[in-house]
C-alpha cells in the first residue's frame, strides 16, 4: 500500500543542539517500507553580520520517544547574510526502519543559534511505499 501525507507550519526554531527546525509529519511504516520525504523551510537573519554554522539533516524520532536521529551526511555550514531569508530544504528515503511509526522532517543545530532569527513557515511531504 502506498499513502502520503503533508502538512505546513513553523515547527522549531533553530538551537545549538540537532532538534527539529521545521514541521514534522506521522508516516506509519510496515515491513520493508521504506518513506520519501521532501522539507522545505524559509530560515534567515537580521543580525548584523549575518548567521553562520547552520547544520541540517533528514531526521526521524519514533513517535513514542526517544532520541532525534539524523540520517545521510547532512549539509553543513550553511550561511546567510544580514536582513535575508530563503527557503533551505533536504530530501531523504528512510529505509531499514522497524516496523512502527516515526516523526520524520528536518533537523538542524547552529552553535550560534540566535543569529537564526528571521525563520517562517515550511512545508513537509512524505510518500511511504
Amino acid at each position: 500500500m502506498i499513502t502520503f501525507v503533508t502538512t505546513s507550519g513553523f515547527g522549531g526554531a533553530v538551537t545549538n543542539a540537532t532538534a527539529f527546525i521545521g514541521p514534522t509529519v506521522n508516516v506509519t511504516l510496515a515491513v520493508g517500507q521504506r518513506a520519501h520525504m521532501v522539507s522545505e523551510k524559509a530560515l534567515g537573519t537580521t543580525v548584523a553580520g549575518g548567521a553562520t554554522g547552520l547544520n541540517i539533516y533528514p531526521c526521524y524520532q519514533n513517535t513514542g520517544g526517544g532520541a532525534v536521529i539524523t540520517q545521510g551526511g547532512g549539509i553543513f555550514t550553511v550561511q546567510m547574510a544580514q536582513n535575508q531569508r530563503m527557503p533551505i530544504g533536504i530530501n531523504h528515503v528512510y529505509s531499514g526502519l522497524a516496523a512502527g511509526t516515526y516523526s520524520i522532517g528536518m533537523c538542524g543545530s547552529a552553535p550560534v543559534p540566535a543569529n537564526w532569527n528571521n525563520a517562517e513557515w515550511g512545508y513537509v511531504s512524505a510518500l511511504v511505499f
